[in-house]
């Protein structure tokens, strides 16, 4: 099927690909891209930018590297700024934030009370609270095509730029052929909450046939090897995120803190299983003989390997007879139970869903909570 190109809808808020880039705003620099144009899904909306709120849990995987598991926040409010519906990942940021409150106000201010408050907000505070940003398809000035995270007041900038763009020279910015764009961002230091954000047009300096040196602004077309890397790099913007119920954001927060059954409820819930490293029984072709050797397996074909007797995985498949000779009763409902390691995956009891109220931290008072998490300071 081929890929579908739409028309930006620069007045307006701006099928599932695997991408290989995610881009961000680099502070203090040139980030030259050039914004896509409404893309796959999108080409007949004319969305050409998304705006997505997201919490991540974050899992390591085998090799030892960190890797997120993001999914769409389920919170929303009216016009008052009620919240009408609940998200347990934000209830939890709430809540701690509340405990945050509460201990400052108890500590005597030492370095060493700082050093630990910082880390709590760090840890039980912000890496509850939904990441917000806008997302955008772009190709970088080397030609590399991806998704690009700029926060919303980066979008302000932006759409007033394509905007004077088109008025002063007709022309799309994110049309074809469309022209690079350099995101500013103006930071002090890390963390600076006076950071600001401006977009302008990317020049290319060169000189022209007198030798004098002149600045253009940079253009690109959507050639057949443009369409190939957007096909292959960048994403639906309506598909981007994963959707989870309240039930199950819930769920991980029980696992939270449990490394063996938070990966593989991860597995369940997203379908990516992620791979680690294993002992599994293999059959020499030759000889019948059986012998371990250490492989890498999934996730959910891990706790099958690790929880069944050794005999299993070599044994004749015990689905064999009942399929042929059983009606589809008992003797099929043994072979295909899960094994007991499935158990952190079903939904926990409804008393012990309830992330906020029924957690751990919900159920001590101040004083308990403080001796639990400052070590009885």
């Amino acid at each position: 099927m081929a890929l579908q190109i739409g028309v930006s809808d620069l007045e307006g808020g701006g099928s599932n690909n695997n991408f290989a880039n995610w881009f961000q705003i680099k502070a203090n620099e040139t980030n030259a891209f050039r914004v896509l144009p409404p893309v796959f899904s999108n080409a007949t909306t004319g969305r050409w930018s998304q705006f997505e709120a997201t919490h991540s849990v974050w899992v390591t995987t085998a090799s030892g590297k960190k890797r997120p598991y993001n999914f769409r926040c389920l919170e929303q409010k009216d016009k008052a700024g009620n919240i009408t519906v609940e998200c347990p990942f934000c209830g939890m940021a709430r809540q701690n934030q509340q405990r945050y409150d509460v201990l400052k106000a108890q500590m005597a201010g030492t370095p060493e009370e700082k050093k630990k408050l910082a880390e709590f907000m760090r840890t039980q505070v912000w890496s509850f609270q939904p990441n917000k940003k806008v997302y955008l398809n772009v190709i970088s000035l080397e030609g590399s095509a991806g998704v690009l995270a700029i926060p919303y007041k980066c979008l302000i900038s932006l759409k007033a730029k394509l905007l004077d763009i088109r008025s002063q020279f007709g022309q799309d910015p994110t049309g074809n052929p469309g022209m690079f764009l350099n995101f500013k961002k103006i930071q002090a230091y890390k963390g600076d909450r006076d950071t600001s954000y401006a977009v302008e047009q990317y020049l290319e300096h060169m000189t022209d046939d007198n030798g004098q040196p002149i600045a253009r602004p940079k253009t690109h077309m959507i050639d057949e090897q443009a369409m190939t890397n957007i096909e292959n790099n960048c994403k639906d913007l309506s598909d981007l995120f994963r959707d989870l119920t309240a039930s199950q954001m819930n769920q991980l927060l029980t696992a939270m803190n449990d490394p063996t059954a938070l990966p593989v409820l991860l597995d369940s819930m997203f379908g990516e299983p992620e791979k680690v490293a294993a002992t599994k029984m293999v059959e020499d072709a030759q000889t019948g003989a059986q012998y371990a050797v250490q492989t890498e397996l999934k996730n959910n074909e891990i706790q099958t390997q690790t929880n069944l007797p050794q005999a299993a995985p070599i044994a004749p498949p015990p689905v064999a007879a009942p399929v042929v000779a059983a009606p589809i009763a008992a003797p099929i409902a043994a072979p295909i139970a899960p094994p007991p390691v499935a158990a952190p995956i079903a939904p926990p009891p409804v008393q012990q869903a309830a992330p906020v109220v029924g957690s751990s931290v919900e159920a001590m008072d101040d004083e308990q909570f403080a001796a639990e998490f400052f070590g009885g300071e």
